[in-house]
């Protein structure tokens, strides 16, 4: 039994595992070096270490320079990342589903709904908070690590 690889001329197939594995071996170098970046930004949520400090601060400066032309803006974004994310990615399954093409429905179908379930399981795993203001424009509930805009961007 010959796969497709072996109807290409020898130097073709050396040529295309070389490439394959250069990038194979290049994507997974980029993921982990993600992995430890998530890591430590996770020990320092854990461990309620200076990044929290930071990021009321950031959300202090938000809220003492929100003007309604920002506070649209950002009502705008917020949806876009959970209404407009849910409809894009039911946009494509149907896609994928309309044009038969099963393997890359599953495959969208498990990205999608495996990045969501890890998304849930870390909130719950890191119990963060979210920041403080005292007149929020949108309340948000459920706790803020990871972003869920974030993990499904």
């Amino acid at each position: 039994m010959t796969g497709i690889l072996d109807l290409l001329p020898p130097a073709w197939r050396a040529f295309l595992w070389r490439h394959i594995f250069v990038w194979s071996t290049l994507y997974l170098l980029l993921i982990l070096v993600l992995l430890v970046i998530f890591g430590q930004l996770a020990a320092e949520i854990r461990e309620q270490e200076s990044l929290v400090t930071i990021d009321q601060q950031i959300a202090d400066q938000f809220y003492r320079s929100s003007t309604p032309l920002t506070d649209q803006f950002f009502s705008v974004f917020t949806l876009l990342g959970s209404g407009g994310v849910v409809i894009l990615a039911v946009a494509g399954a149907v896609y994928l589903a309309w044009r038969r093409a099963w393997v890359h429905f599953w495959l969208w179908a498990i990205a999608i709904g495996g990045g969501e379930a890890l998304n849930l399981l870390l909130k719950d795993v890191f119990t963060r908070a979210r920041p403080v203001v005292d007149v929020p424009i949108l309340v948000a509930t459920g706790y803020s690590f990871p972003s869920g805009h974030a993990m499904m961007s």
